[in-house]
């Protein structure tokens, strides 16, 4: 145990203050690679009535990036209101923002003395006096929601800031044209709020539908996995932080193993650091061995989720598709044709025990990946093309073939990086 002399609750406090694999990351100091999304969302908000939505693929960072910027734009003994869409209806949400809103507002608050005044609001004196006793009964109107969040909101002494997370779980097209209009009125109206929308999908178009008037109320942020540079800043800083030295191979190997989803750097350099604090020797810096423990801790600790797939697919009579499937994540384009996939394939074959399959059978096994009966995993985009139905899962089978002694991922464009892959895997300890 030799990371600076730390305890084991000062090297936790360290270790939780850069890394972060089970939760967002809630702080713009600590977010890395998003700078240009960072102003993008900021300089947005300068436009009165305008609010943002964060869109991309699963676990690409939009919670982080949405939750880093909201706390920022907080005041400072204030907090974002987080809403997840997830089996909810619009009127739901509606209802559970207003309770928030109001069970944050001074007692005292208002405009008449020691009560709240509900004047100019268009509230029935009904929904007044629930409102009075900092009750939100079931809304059931577009036109009641918005003045009840605007009275909720005006009752504020500093703008409010909301999260709508999840917004592609919401549970049908109508729920998601109520939001577009809710968003269209909350602009005309100029409700001093900030809210910021994250949602799975590849467009603002394909979680709004049909859904046009609300566009020019909507900031579209799109989110694509982390840059290199904003890979290895995340294992850097942590790093940097603990007294460790991690050499550029290992560095490279996480970075294209993470495929750019930061989860998965998060993940493997806590496991990396939890062995070097465990380790019995005086180290200060990543060996061949260490490295090996944390990608093996690692592949035991992902999210059910991703091993659930991998299973799905790989788990049957013949145990050869594990290798196709290393096949199609052996590149950093998603989207690949089956005859480079076939030739990563090969490659991937001569460093394995058993011998490789002919053309013909290699495209049974990929076009059976494409069945239910494998999870479907593969979805086919056109003729002689495949692509992973969940990106996130790429670097899942990265993990996976790195735990098996195979590295895949060493094709990105950064030349120094592939020459450090290469070092790397020519001097990588027997698995």
């Amino acid at each position: 145990m030799a990371i600076r002399d730390l305890n084991e609750l000062e090297f936790v406090e360290t270790l939780q203050g850069y890394l972060t694999p089970s939760s967002p990351v809630q702080r713009l100091q600590l977010l890395r690679g998003r700078r240009e999304q960072v102003t993008q969302i900021t300089r947005a908000f300068h436009s009165k009535g305008r609010h943002v939505f964060i869109f991309g693929d699963r676990g690409v960072g939009k919670s982080s990036l949405a939750l880093s910027v909201a706390n920022f734009l907080c005041a400072e003994d204030d907090r974002p209101i987080q809403l997840a869409c997830n089996s909810e209806t619009f009127f739901s949400l509606a209802r559970n923002l207003a309770s928030q809103l109001l069970g944050a507002t001074p007692v005292n608050g208002g405009v008449s003395g020691g009560s709240i005044g509900l004047a100019g609001y268009g509230l029935s004196a009904t929904l007044e006096g629930q409102l009075q006793a900092r009750e939100v009964p079931e809304l059931t109107s577009l036109n009641e929601v918005v003045s009840v969040i605007r009275y909720c909101v005006d009752k504020h002494l500093q703008e409010r800031v909301v999260i709508f997370d999840e917004f592609d779980a919401l549970p049908n097209d109508a729920d998601r044209g109520l939001f577009a209009d809710f968003i269209k009125q909350m602009g005309d109206q100029s409700v001093p709020i900030k809210m910021l929308f994250t949602g799975i999908g590849q467009s603002l178009e394909s979680l709004l539908a049909a859904h046009h008037s609300c566009y020019r109320y909507l900031a579209s942020v799109s989110l694509s996995p982390l840059n290199w540079d904003g890979r290895l800043a995340i294992i850097n800083a942590a790093a940097e932080a603990l007294g460790i030295e991690v050499d550029m191979s290992t560095q490279y190997r996480i970075g294209a193993i993470s495929d750019g989803f930061p989860h998965y750097i998060h993940l493997i350099c806590e496991k990396l650091f939890w062995e070097i604090f465990d380790d019995p020797e005086d180290i200060s810096q990543v060996t061949p061995e260490l490295y090996r423990r944390a990608i093996e801790a690692a592949v035991q600790d992902i999210e059910p989720f991703l091993q659930e797939l991998y299973e799905t697919a790989t788990r049957k009579y013949n145990d050869d598709y594990q290798e196709v499937l290393w096949a199609v994540a052996d590149h950093h384009e998603f989207e690949r044709r089956s005859t480079d996939i076939f030739l990563s394939y090969q490659d991937i074959m001569k460093q394995r025990p058993h011998p490789a399959m002919d053309r013909t059978r290699f495209n049974t096994r990929m076009n059976s990946l494409k069945k239910d009966s494998h999870g479907a995993i593969l979805i086919g985009t056109r003729q002689g093309w495949y692509e992973l139905r969940e990106p996130i899962l790429r670097g899942y089978i990265r993990l996976r073939a790195e735990r098996d002694g195979v590295a895949l991922a060493q094709d990105h464009p950064q030349d120094t990086g592939a020459r450090t892959l290469q070092l790397f895997k020519d001097k990588r300890a027997p698995q």
